[in-house]
This record gives C-alpha cells, structure tokens and sequence, in this order.
C-alpha cells in the first residue's frame, strides 16, 4: 500500500502502474478539504517514484465522484 486514509487507498498493481481509488466512508465519494488533502499526500508519494509509469484512478462506489462537474488534473 503506497498510501491510505478514510476517502482513498493508493497501491500497486503491477510494477511501475498504481492504482488510485477514491472509497469515501458513506454512500458517495465527493470532493471535501480532507479529500483534497488526502489525494495532495497521496500524489506527492506517488511523484517521489521514479519507476511510476502510470496511475489508474478508479472508484469503490457506483459513481465516480458526485458534484465533481470540472476536471482536475494533477501532473506527475
């Protein structure tokens, strides 16, 4: 596990590819301040891997992330 908090857990799943899921605790994932901090904590570790060759960002819910109707983009 490369990082873990209550809204997102980060991890291998082959070499050089992670994979980044938002899990909020509750029904939806949404995009809060401890959110926004968590994905900050989590991509600084991620950009820290020189072996990173991509991450694949995924949901545990049905929907992605409610109420996220703009496109945030972090580069690594």
């Amino acid at each position: 596990m490369i990082h873990q908090s209550n809204s997102i857990q980060v991890e291998y799943i082959k070499p050089g590819i992670a994979q980044f899921t938002f899990n909020a605790q509750g029904s939806v994932n949404k995009f809060d301040q401890q959110t926004l901090a968590d994905c900050k904590a989590a991509l600084t570790k991620l950009h820290a891997d020189p072996a990173l060759k991509g991450v694949l960002f995924v949901s545990g819910k049905d929907n992605f992330i409610v109420g996220a109707d703009q496109f945030v983009a972090y580069h690594l």
